[in-house]
């Protein structure tokens, strides 16, 4: 699969070649990372393939080969500083391939319209009824109004600014996320989830989290409400609305004037009905007409906004099942060889070759099709199994 002739993995004599001219620095090393090529003969090419749910990667290791010191910056990244890492992108974009993979299609009764839907994964967002920032200070001692906090978050994030809050990120995540999701876990049989957390305009952390079992809207609005109570963020939200009318409202709801006049009506008809004690904090973002749901997912969790405040504490994190997936690892030989020339040959479009490996961008559903007794799918199915503590179903 690398460019050239896919062969040459397996004949050392080439392969030290290359690694020398890969290798060899420009400049004079020091002493100590000095890399000695008298013995390339010896190296030992090992050509491997890892196994995605929507992915193969082809790369090669050599063994006795001079290998450099780990780099200790990279992983002082692994520490939650409230920006999002590029390993911690890539490792959410891994969970939500596995998520998209283990999710099936079904047919699910919409009770409010009365007719069946497809669905497959559900995109759930958790916000808060009333502020979460109590007051922005700046060093001068100008109190900032809430409506310019939005312009405020890139000074206050390098430290330009007291920020005091009613309840901190770290407080909402372990009293409220956290028993959103178990609770989850335990009525709906939810098993694989990941979860973001991002902070609106506003300054108000939100949630993001997506998993592969459907729950109803309002199901989902009255456990997220019922576990905010035990706050004052309905009491607040309450005491906010109960006293206004409908045009003072509107002023509220909507500033910008761009919601529809009826829209508005409802929602200020609904807030009296249920004693502006059941706010709408929760939405589910309907993903079933996106084509490539893995690609938007990924994407959408992966994100950067540096015009919003830093999140305090692990900006996302996964249910156990995800966090033990990764990928298949398995070692080419002739046989797998011959396998990815065919695939290479079949989805040629799909291909896409780097310096170091070579990437398939396919599901193992489309190669199962392609070849009933491919290996690689095997590989991947057992791997998959073994993780999830599955009985090895026939492919």
């Amino acid at each position: 699969m690398l460019q050239g002739n896919l062969f040459d993995v397996f004949n050392p004599d080439v392969v030290a070649v290359k690694i020398k001219k890969a290798f060899v620095p420009d400049a004079p090393a020091s002493p100590k990372k000095k890399i000695d090529f008298s013995h390339a003969s010896k190296i030992t090419v090992v050509p491997n393939l890892s196994i995605y749910p929507s992915k193969i990667v082809q790369y090669n290791t050599y063994e006795g080969l001079y290998k450099t010191p780990l780099n200790t910056e990279n992983l002082k990244q692994n520490n939650p500083d409230g920006t999002l890492s590029h390993k911690a992108s890539v490792r959410i974009k891994v969970a939500i391939s596995w998520l998209t993979h283990l999710a099936k299609w079904c047919d699910v009764q919409d009770l409010k319209l009365k007719k069946k839907f497809r669905f497959k994964i559900n995109f759930i967002t958790l916000t808060l009824p009333s502020p979460q920032v109590k007051s922005i200070i700046l060093p001068c001692g100008f109190v900032v109004p809430s409506y310019k906090y939005k312009d405020c978050w890139p000074a206050v994030n390098i430290g330009f600014g007291k920020v005091s809050f009613f309840m901190s990120d770290k407080e909402i995540k372990s009293n409220f996320l956290d028993q959103f999701l178990t609770e989850i876990r335990k009525k709906y049989q939810v098993k694989h989830y990941v979860w973001r957390a991002e902070a609106q305009s506003n300054g108000n952390i939100h949630f993001h989290i997506t998993l592969n079992k459907f729950i109803y809207c309002q199901e989902l609005r009255t456990l997220w409400n019922r576990i905010l109570d035990k706050s004052d963020f309905i009491q607040r939200y309450h005491d906010k609305f109960s006293k206004l009318d409908f045009e003072n409202y509107c002023l509220i709801a909507d500033p910008g004037h761009n919601k529809a006049y009826k829209k508005l009506q409802k929602s200020y008809e609904y807030g009296i009905k249920t004693n502006w004690n059941n706010p709408n904090t929760t939405d589910v973002h309907s993903v079933k007409n996106i084509r490539n749901i893995e690609a938007y997912l990924s994407e959408y969790f992966s994100k950067k906004d540096t015009s919003r405040r830093l999140i305090e504490g692990y900006l996302w994190r996964l249910s156990e099942s995800l966090s033990k997936l990764k990928h298949a690892h398995v070692l080419i030989d002739t046989g797998l060889s011959a396998e990815l020339n065919y695939f290479q040959t079949v989805f040629k479009d799909n291909f896409r070759f780097y310096k170091y490996a070579s990437i398939l961008y396919q599901n193992m559903q489309c190669l199962f099709e392609t070849i009933r007794e491919s290996r690689i799918v095997k590989a991947f199915e057992a791997y998959k199994n073994k993780i999830l503590g599955l009985n090895p179903i026939p492919i």
